[in-house]
């Protein structure tokens, strides 16, 4: 028995010993490759070049796995060592599941500095919107992060400034990752001068104004304005800007600009972008995010989103199913959208609906047919020759009513549509028109013998409904009659839903001024074109034509109009009427069409300050002008600075406009 007992103690104590052995093999070959000496870093293999760059997929011996490293090329100056040092220090800070891990910063046996990072497999942005092969809910979800990553940098204070599809990696099951920070810049630079690095994150005066290159900072075509100009800020919204463009390229596999780096940077700073709904219209487009994307790519950095999340919350809107902020949709599309996102709710309530409809039209007609049995049931003759007096009598007396009446509301819908084209236009032209139309149609449904067409075919004019206001004129009557052959002519080119700004432009200009009413014609076409028009690029030509039609011997003037500033310059003796003042106009200057802070109105024949007081412009010049009063000038909403000659007027006149406006006597 103790044979067996000693017997059994061996082998446990075998056993032990074997199992230590093996576990101190195992921590001895970890530990004896680590002591081991030799490069970290070994089978590299070129992934991608550019410029003095690399990108190598090389394995890690340390950690055991593949890693990205990026390195200077051999040829690459001393110069660059620094800045690229700091691209790697700079993504080694931003810790965001969407932006690049940065795991190891040095310098090779050859003293260039280099820096590994995670190996993402997937392609670019680029290459997935060439091959097409997301459906577009999947890439805006991929844009969402995006957006998250770029919020989360604003929150570090950290600009990208070279956002694109390049820079964009899409993993193979939907990771988004956002590459190369080398043009990365702090949102302003008054942090404390001497702290820490480790303290203040960044140091603005080493980071800042760095590029690789030393040229232009970022790539055309998905640079903002304000990148172009040697001393343009850059803030929060240059990226938003960056942002726009890629979801330009999401939604219509292009990018928003397309020709040489010059013609880019012309369009990119004149602000000439052709919204991705009406440049891809078999795309379909959601105007929604057609919305976002032109307020995104706005000209001016205010008129952009404020920030990076509410530009993504504007596209999460979308995706859930509500209106955008950039749309401004109204209650129809708010109704539509409400029933797409509770649709079963929605056809559960309408079979309710349609349920009690149903049920009330059988209770009704068998109401109706009881009240036929009860009548059946009365056969005395005398009795129905009473009843059918009766009702004789009280039709004739209805008759005769209703004809008063008719009478009486005819004229009222006369006045109405009247009404509604004359004045109420000009603060809503879309309700406008479709009332006056609804109230012509109606008095011609009530009065035959009204001819109405003529007034009917005159408003599809004012829409550019050219084949609607054809048909009325071809059966109205001649009242009209100068505008036939431009509707024909107009509704020929027309090859949408509006014409082009340079067609209506030349419309403008076949309008004969000299008979009664062309020139409010042309005010209420303009008024209703700017309501509805979404892309106003070039607009100042359209406002321009229709200056022109009022002042037909302005022939020799300037007009030149720069958006991005918001300046104004007008030349030419010969331009007296800035407004046509009349009880069917507005009275207002088509000026008002236009964004203006400075209005340079020198030399012109501009007599009444009125015609030109409700534009919100900042500075005016009205030196060598035919102004005399200068009362009206207390009715600008926005004037600060009033620009006049010498001795133009008393100095008892310039005294009496208000302290806080400037007045520059030149």
């Amino acid at each position: 028995m103790n044979d067996n007992r000693f017997g059994d103690m061996a082998r446990r104590l075998t056993s032990l010993y074997k199992e230590e052995v093996a576990s101190e093999e195992v921590q001895g070959a970890i530990y004896a490759d680590l002591r081991q000496s030799g490069d970290r870093y070994t089978d590299a293999e070129v992934l991608a070049r550019g410029g003095m760059k690399k990108i190598s997929r090389v394995f890690d011996t340390k950690t055991g796995r593949q890693v990205a490293m990026a390195e200077l090329r051999a040829n690459a100056p001393s110069e660059l060592y620094e800045p690229f040092l700091r691209e790697a220090r700079l993504t080694a800070l931003l810790e965001h599941p969407n932006i690049i891990s940065v795991h190891d910063i040095g310098l090779s046996p050859d003293g260039l500095p280099f820096f590994t990072m995670d190996l993402k497999r997937g392609d670019s942005l680029g290459d997935v919107l060439k091959k097409n092969r997301m459906p577009r809910e999947q890439l805006l979800e991929s844009f969402i992060k995006l957006c998250d990553a770029i919020s989360y940098a604003h929150s570090q204070k950290v600009l990208h400034l070279d956002l694109k599809p390049e820079n964009i990696q899409i993993g193979r099951f939907g990771e988004v990752f956002i590459c190369d920070w080398g043009l990365g810049k702090i949102a302003g630079s008054d942090e404390s001068e001497g702290k820490d690095f480790d303290e203040i994150l960044f140091n603005p005066d080493l980071l800042n104004n760095m590029t690789l290159s030393g040229e232009l900072k970022g790539t055309p075509g998905y640079m903002a304005p304000e990148q172009f100009e040697k001393d343009g800020v850059k803030t929060y919204q240059t990226d938003v800007y960056a942002l726009g463009c890629l979801l330009y390229a999401i939604l219509s596999q292009q990018p928003p600009f397309k020709g040489s780096s010059e013609e880019i940077r012309e369009l990119t700073l004149a602000g000439k972008i052709v919204s991705p709904a009406m440049a891809f219209p078999k795309k379909n487009i959601p105007k929604g995010l057609d919305a976002v994307v032109m307020k995104a790519l706005s000209l001016k950095p205010t008129n952009r989103y404020a920030s990076v999340v509410a530009l993504r919350d504007d596209v999460k809107n979308y995706l859930s199913g509500y209106s955008t902020s950039a749309e401004n949709a109204g209650l129809i599309k708010e109704v539509a959208l409400f029933y797409k996102r509770n649709r079963a709710a929605c056809l559960v309530g309408l079979a309710a609906v349609m349920v009690v409809v149903v049920t009330t039209a059988l209770f009704i007609n068998q109401l109706q047919g009881s009240i036929v049995e009860i009548r059946r049931s009365h056969d005395l003759a005398e009795t129905r020759r009473q009843e059918a007096e009766a009702a004789s009598g009280r039709y004739r007396d209805e008759l005769t009513r209703n004809m008063r009446l008719m009478g009486s509301f005819s004229g009222n819908l006369k006045a109405e549509s009247y009404e509604l084209s004359r004045t109420f236009i000009y603060s809503d032209p879309v309700k406008a028109v479709e009332l006056s139309i609804q109230r012509l149609e109606l008095l011609a449904e009530r009065e035959p013998h009204v001819n109405v067409s003529s007034q009917i075919g005159y408003a599809h004019f004012i829409m550019q409904d050219f084949a609607g206001a054809n048909e009325f004129f071809d059966s109205g009557s001649k009242a009209f009659v100068d505008l036939h052959p431009i509707s024909r002519k107009f509704g020929a080119l027309k090859t949408g839903d509006m014409l082009s700004i340079d067609q209506l432009a030349i419309l403008m200009g076949e309008l004969d001024v000299n008979k009664i009413n062309r020139k409010p014609l042309m005010e209420k076409m303009l008024v209703y074109d700017h309501a509805v028009r979404e892309d106003k690029t070039g607009y100042e030509r359209l406002v321009q034509a229709v200056l022109a039609r009022w002042n037909l011997r302005w022939t020799h003037g300037r007009f030149e109009y720069d958006p991005r500033k918001g300046t104004l310059q007008l030349r030419g003796n010969q331009l007296k009427s800035f407004a046509i003042i009349s009880e069917d106009t507005s009275g207002e200057s088509p000026l008002r069409f236009l964004e203006i802070e400075t209005l340079d109105a020198q030399g012109t024949g501009l007599h009444d300050l009125n015609h030109i007081k409700t534009l919100p412009i900042q500075t005016l010049d009205i030196r060598g002008t035919m102004v005399a009063d200068l009362k009206p000038i207390l009715e600008f909403p926005s004037l600060r600075t009033l620009i006049v000659g010498r001795g133009q007027f008393p100095a008892e006149d310039l005294a009496q406009l208000p302290k806080s406006l400037k007045v520059s006597v030149r």
